[in-house]
Order: structure tokens, then C-alpha cells, then sequence
């Protein structure tokens, strides 16, 4: 990823750092590409290559508004704005100026340039210009279990995650990013799901769902995973597996692991 994740209420934000460089034989690889020109290039690289700002020139999909980078003195940085695109290999985060990303949406090709910032836990793109080249399709997303999520190899990579809903709260913060925060039960460990769009009805506790979402993380200064966060896109389908019973002393009895 690059450095914030999303807002989460039962915890910070987490934050973007420049790393120190360090290794003469990465820096020495990173200088030898003249332009990085897909995302798994771009995951591939080192901290110490990705602070070299290498020029990135991308092509993809837009699958999902971010979370900005953080305003030095806490909250939200209202001068820029982030999102992620899928290419034919990988997606990738990018951090831009608000203006820069105006007018985007959700399935719109964008062809962007850049260079590349190691962050504090994954590499991912300042983007310098950016442009839209039409619409396309958005691609399937990965099905991927709990299991998956917590290795921390998903970073801003597009997901599809079945679970039963825990608790849901509307986001009323104005310095917290998205419209509402969903707990899912996903393979007995709960995950925290940032929505950007309108909640459906439907979705109440004990629910069982199946949601698209892009994968971000919390981490510690190590840059090791602490927690899967989720962001749900504002466009993405959310499909109801089961409603939630209408008479709550009818629901199954649960492992204890599972609530």
C-alpha cells in the first residue's frame, strides 16, 4: 500500500513516511528502468528503489476512491485526494492533488504519470498527471479468504470476502474517510470494512454478505501487519447471501470463534 488505510474508529490512521535509502545494489536496479509501466513493477520494488521516485507511466481501471494521505496536523488532507487503479497485473495505489483526480469514477481508464514512494508499508504512486481515456469494465475481483488477507501481500489489491455482518455504524466524523464502517465475522476473525457508498437496508447484524472491497492494511513502524482494513467502492455490489433473521432467538447456535 502506500501509507493510510482508511479511517477506523476503533483505531488511528495510519501514515505515510519517506524511507531512508539504503542498499547500493538496489539503487543501482532502480536507475537502470527508465519508466515503470505496470503495478506489479511497482510492488516489486525495494524501499530503497521506490524512494528513488522512479518514473511510473500506468494504464488502468479506476476500482476505488482512497483514503488520503494525512494533513500534518491531523485529519484529513484537503488538498489531495487518492484512489486505486487495476492494470492487466496488479492495482496500485496513487496519491494526487484534489484536482488532479476531479471528475473520476469508478470504471474510468485512466492513464497515469508519476513516480514512485516507498511509504511505510508499500510502494505506491505520487501521481503528476493523470487523464481519462473512456470507460471500460471493471475485472473480477479475487476471492480471498481471512487466512489470505492477514499474510499482508494484498495491499490496495481488488477482493471479494463473504461474511456475517457484526455491527454497522454511519460515519459522522468529518475527518474520517467514507459514508459507513461495517464489522464482518469472516472465517471466525472480524474485519473492519470502510463504505463509500449508500448503505443497502438489508445490511443488518447477522446478515451474511458477499462484498468487493480493495485491501489496505494497519502496521506498526516495522511495516508488519496488524489488522486487514477494508474500503468498500461506492459502486460496488454488495450481494445479501442471507437475510437477517427477523426473530434473533431463531438464529443457529455459533462457535464462540465465529461471533
Amino acid at each position: 500500500m502506500r501509507a493510510l488505510l482508511c479511517a477506523i474508529k476503533t483505531g488511528g490512521l495510519v501514515f505515510l513516511g519517506t524511507a531512508t535509502l539504503t542498499g547500493t545494489l538496489a539503487a543501482q536496479s532502480a536507475q537502470a528502468v527508465d519508466v515503470l509501466t505496470n503495478a506489479v513493477q511497482i510492488r516489486s520494488l525495494t524501499t530503497a528503489e521506490a524512494a528513488l521516485a522512479v518514473p511510473v507511466h500506468l494504464r488502468g481501471v479506476m476500482i476505488s476512491e482512497a483514503a488520503p494521505l494525512p494533513a500534518p496536523t491531523g485529519g484529513q488532507d484537503r488538498l489531495h485526494s487518492a484512489l486505486v487503479i487495476l492494470d492487466s497485473t496488479a492495482a496500485i495505489y496513487m496519491v494526487g492533488t484534489t484536482n488532479l483526480f476531479s471528475g473520476f469514477r469508478e470504471g474510468d481508464l485512466l492513464e497515469v504519470d508519476g513516480v514512485t514512494d516507498p511509504g511505510q508499508f508499500a510502494p505506491f504512486v505520487q501521481a503528476k498527471a493523470a487523464r481519462c481515456l473512456g470507460t471500460v469494465p471493471i475485472p473480477a475481483p479475487l476471492a480471498v479468504s481471512y487466512q489470505k488477507l492477514i499474510t499482508g501481500g494484498l495491499d490496495a489489491q481488488w477482493v471479494e470476502i463473504s461474511g456475517v455482518v457484526r455491527s454497522w455504524e454511519p460515519v459522522t466524523s468529518p475527518e474520517m474517510f467514507g459514508s459507513w464502517l461495517m464489522v464482518l465475522a469472516v472465517d471466525g476473525n472480524k474485519v473492519t470494512i470502510t463504505a463509500c457508498g449508500p448503505r443497502p437496508p438489508q445490511v443488518q447484524p447477522d446478515a451474511e454478505l458477499r462484498i468487493r472491497c480493495v485491501c489496505f492494511y494497519q502496521f506498526n513502524q516495522q511495516r508488519q501487519v496488524l489488522n486487514p482494513a477494508l474500503v468498500m467502492p461506492r459502486e460496488a455490489p454488495i450481494v445479501i447471501k442471507r437475510l437477517a433473521p427477523t426473530d434473533p432467538f431463531s438464529t443457529p447456535v455459533r462457535p464462540v470463534a465465529s461471533i
